[in-house]
């Protein structure tokens, strides 16, 4: 333990590494807290914190890693002994923020990188896409109340089956916005004959950053799929049939082509990319939309 730390546990009983407080900062650590966050502060702890600040002119980053704690706690220490205004408490709260936000990004990206996955896709008929720009790609429940001329383009057996309950956060799939790792799949054929009307919105991965997701190890629709909370678990997906050229050779390839990242409530609209589709019509068509529109027939 850093010597600087000792000194202030000399004059510092309370948190002394001893008892419930190796507990407790054994669990900050498995909880990717710093090591005596929530830790109760002394006036001792604090004095050296002070000075460190002062005389020896050390960042916040650097006082954090001494007295594990977090940037945010020895600012808000600093502010309460008059070193550092009030303001600048938000300031720091906001790029930490900042900083925290990137940092998930920069995870959750190289979680797909892993498996050369760069987007997600979601497919849908061009005339629900004014209604996407505005207000995202809504789960089948919201879409429904929102937009009675939804066009829905799917499989009406299948979706009865999403009407299953899946079992980590007791939701039904259609409360989840969908999108799939591979546009090609068994769904894209089902609605082959309408393909010069329907579009691919190209959805960014950092859509999963702040809010609840599933992923399926197949169409979520079917009673065999598993679904996982963690990209941890990405690894448990078929993703030889995934990101095959096709999918009938392959061992109940249909299903697990299908696999989905499904997103709870919905999926904002500043995440979506571009629009791609199949028809020069319906490039046209949707000029003016709002979002970049391209045609892409290769990815159909």
């Amino acid at each position: 333990m850093n010597s600087t730390i000792k000194r202030a546990m000399e004059l510092d009983p309370i948190a002394k590494l001893t008892g419930p407080n190796i507990e407790k900062r054994n669990k900050n650590l498995e909880n990717g807290l710093p090591a005596r966050s929530h830790f109760p502060w002394s006036d001792a702890e604090i004095r050296r914190v002070v000075h460190l600040f002062e005389s020896d002119k050390k960042t916040l980053s650097e006082l954090a890693q001494l007295f594990e704690r977090s940037p945010l706690g020895i600012a808000a220490q600093l502010v309460k002994t008059g070193k550092i205004p009030e303001k600048a408490l938000e300031l720091i709260r906001n790029d930490l923020d900042i900083d925290k936000k990137r940092k998930k990004s920069i995870e959750i990206e190289n979680h797909f990188l892993k498996y050369k996955i760069h987007n997600l896709y979601h497919i849908t008929h061009r005339e629900n896409i004014k209604s996407i720009v505005e207000h995202g790609i809504l789960n089948f429940y919201d879409a429904q109340k929102l937009n009675t001329s939804h066009i829905d383009i799917s499989n009406p057996d299948v979706q009865k089956k999403r009407e299953r309950t899946e079992e980590h956060y007791k939701r039904r799939i259609h409360e989840y916005s969908s999108l799939y790792f591979n546009p090609k799949n068994a769904m894209l054929r089902y609605i082959w004959e309408k393909k010069n009307d329907l579009c691919l919105l190209q959805v960014s991965l950092l859509a999963l950053a702040e809010v609840e997701y599933l992923i399926s190890d197949g169409n979520a629709a079917s009673q065999v799929t598993k679904f996982y909370n963690s990209l941890d678990q990405l690894n448990l997906l078929s993703w030889d049939i995934i990101l095959a050229e096709n999918w009938a050779s392959h061992d109940d390839g249909k299903r697990k082509r299908c696999a989905e990242v499904l997103i709870y409530p919905k999926i904002h609209p500043d995440y979506i990319k571009n629009i791609y589709c199949f028809s020069i019509d319906t490039e046209n068509y949707l000029a003016n939309c709002g979002k970049i529109i391209k045609l892409h027939k290769d990815l159909f």
